[in-house]
């Protein structure tokens, strides 16, 4: 895989899983340099597959990322590290990277011989719900953890968005869902309003308080006609509207 049309490629071992974010792709795995254990993988595709960025993460010993979902701040991932592939050994672990791949915290937990963090997300109160299974490989029992927002005791290297930015839907055109995404500079009271093409309200889609931040929201337009759509985002002085296209 190379990022740089072709001036350099990295051999990428395995891709565990995908997710989708407002401009592209996030791919999670793990790769294998010459000679050295196996690094945890991120990789930031465009959506026609052009690779935008390639990140690894982890240390000594072998490590993966196994899911990536979203988060506030970017993209939340799981996984394990310290791990022995030959065996089943290692720790669970959770980390959070921001749009280009930068790490803002980690998180290892190592609560019996092999612990494996399967799945994670970021629930609207913004806490971490994370799931996975300690003594992997040895009779291991179902791990649920639920964390803060930034879990305690870690430098959370705080990386808040820098300005606010209402992005253009994908997919679009679209029927009969698409996701809408912004980001907050500072915490305000926002407004995300749905018109149609002769400027009347449709759908109040957003009307609540939030933090500085990358959001998400899924939209789904099985209620309305197919036709020209305009949502537009208010966060006090800033105000955006984009056009959106709904064709059934």
């Amino acid at each position: 895989m190379s990022a740089d049309s072709g001036g350099s490629w990295t051999d990428v071992s395995s891709g565990l899983s995908v997710c989708e974010i407002a401009d592209g792709y996030i791919i999670a795995g793990q790769v294998k340099p010459a000679g050295l254990p196996y690094d945890a993988l991120l990789v930031k595709t465009g959506f026609t597959g052009e690779v935008q960025w390639v990140n690894t993460f982890g240390g000594t010993r072998s490590d993966a990322a196994f899911t990536v979902e979203p988060s506030r701040r970017g993209i939340l991932v799981t996984g394990n590290t310290n791990g022995n592939w030959w065996i089943h050994q290692g720790d669970g672990w959770i980390f959070e990277v921001d749009g280009s791949g930068n790490l803002l915290w980690e998180k290892v937990y190592n609560v019996r011989l092999s612990d494996y963090a399967f799945c994670g997300i970021q629930n609207a109160e913004g806490d971490f719900l994370i799931s996975g299974m300690v003594s992997h490989g040895f009779g291991g029992d179902l791990w649920l953890a639920k964390v803060g927002s930034v879990p305690s005791g870690i430098d959370e290297g705080e990386k808040m968005a820098r300005q606010f930015r209402l992005f253009q839907n994908f997919p679009n055109p679209f029927n009969p869902s698409t996701t809408i995404s912004w980001q907050l500079e500072k915490e305000s009271w926002i407004n995300l309003t749905l018109f149609n093409l002769a400027g009347q309200q449709v759908a109040v889609l957003v009307n609540e308080r939030q933090r500085p931040g990358f959001y998400l929201l899924k939209f789904d337009s099985s209620q309305l006609p197919s036709g020209v759509y305009f949502y537009r985002l208010e966060a006090g002085e800033y105000s955006q509207t984009l056009k959106m296209l709904l064709m059934k």
